[in-house]
């Protein structure tokens, strides 16, 4: 068995000169007697496969505990503490859980070791969560309060939110931990997203308190809009009352939108009363515009009201611009009355030519 896994590693090897084709991890299991399974999961757990063998391992492990589940798990069992172990019991997790869920779940719980249960409850629920989304949340919820819940919870919620976004969002905005509610609401109304970006957008902004989970849902929301339909997303941002997030949603539609056609976003920027959100778009505007064509930035980066921001990137767009063409540039600083003095000095002096001439 351990020359016929070497021999099979070896072709999967991109490093190796091959002229066959080795199958896939799943045929060559595949080939395997069940009567094989003990002996190949030995070489595999070997530490001199750790790393070569990971993949052909996982594969082994879950074909096993689909078609011997209880013979996986007692062989996975006797293998030494460590992230292997953690490893395999996820792949048996998740193999026995495609065969039958309910049993899956009931040998995940009845581990005793917590390093085991974890990843066995967290990944049997994985694979559950991607048939079954809303079992799969009534049961992660139950668990104790850890990390791998909220991983699961989060996962679960994404899957049921691309195929009933709605319902998704009524469950998710009944989970009793405020906190969690927030983060898992974030999640569901950025998946909803996709679908109906306006609506989410909407709700997002109705239930979620201001906050990071709020910023993090609009954002999201905006980023996939923006690649769409980003003067759709510009409205939405424009109708939107001044703060943090329209600040931040503006700021991320224009850089998504200069991306993909700036004379549009521009045209939206002019669009937008003087205010915090156009002053922050400006910004991000100034941004992109920097490194390709600093003097529209440094014009652009005037028109912000905002004394600290405009002197911000009025200072990194004409530094640029020194680089690119410095007689322009310093014949531009001689007359201009936007840069406090000191600033304005420093960089007449400090972008002098090697010569020193001007």
């Amino acid at each position: 068995m351990e020359a016929r896994i070497v021999a099979y590693l070896a072709r999967t090897n991109p490093a190796e000169d091959s002229t066959h084709q080795a199958p896939g991890p799943g045929a060559w299991v595949g080939s395997l007697k069940e009567s094989e399974f003990a002996a190949a999961a030995a070489v595999l757990t070997d530490p001199s496969c750790a790393e070569s063998g990971r993949h052909l391992r996982s594969t082994l492990l879950q074909h096993w505990a689909e078609t011997r589940p209880q013979a996986a798990s007692d062989w996975i069992r006797r293998m030494s503490a460590g992230e292997m172990r953690s490893e395999a019991m996820a792949d048996v997790a998740r193999g026995w859980a495609r065969k039958d869920m309910d049993a899956a779940l009931n040998w995940a719980r009845s581990l005793p070791d917590e390093a085991d249960r974890a990843p066995a409850m967290e990944h049997a629920l994985y694979e559950w969560a991607e048939r079954e989304p809303e079992k799969a949340l009534a049961v992660a919820l139950d668990l104790p309060a850890i990390s791998e819940r909220e991983s699961v919870l989060r996962f679960a919620a994404n899957q049921w939110a691309s195929r009933n976004p709605e319902a998704a969002a009524e469950w998710a905005a009944e989970i009793p931990d405020s906190p969690l509610r927030e983060r898992v609401l974030s999640e569901v109304l950025a998946t909803w997203g996709d679908q109906d970006p306006w609506t989410a957008a909407a709700r997002a902004v109705q239930t979620l308190r201001p906050g990071r989970a709020q910023n993090d849902a609009v954002v999201s929301i905006v980023q996939r809009w923006a690649q769409t339909d980003p003067r759709t997303a510009g409205a939405w941002v424009a109708a939107f009352p001044g703060g943090e997030l329209a600040e931040t949603a503006g700021a991320e539609l224009v850089r998504l939108w200069s991306d993909q056609d700036s004379e549009k976003a521009a045209t939206w920027l002019n669009s937008l009363p003087p205010g915090s959100t156009r002053d922050a778009s400006v910004a991000a505007f100034v941004e992109k515009l920097i490194p390709w064509d600093p003097a529209s930035a440094v014009i652009w980066a005037a028109d912000i009201r905002e004394p600290r921001s405009r002197t911000l990137q009025m200072e990194r767009a004409v530094e640029e611009w020194l680089t690119v063409d410095a007689t322009v540039a310093r014949e531009w600083l001689a007359v201009q009355q936007g840069l406090p003095d000191s600033i304005r000095a420093r960089l007449m002096v400090g972008n002098l030519p090697v010569d020193g001439t001007r």
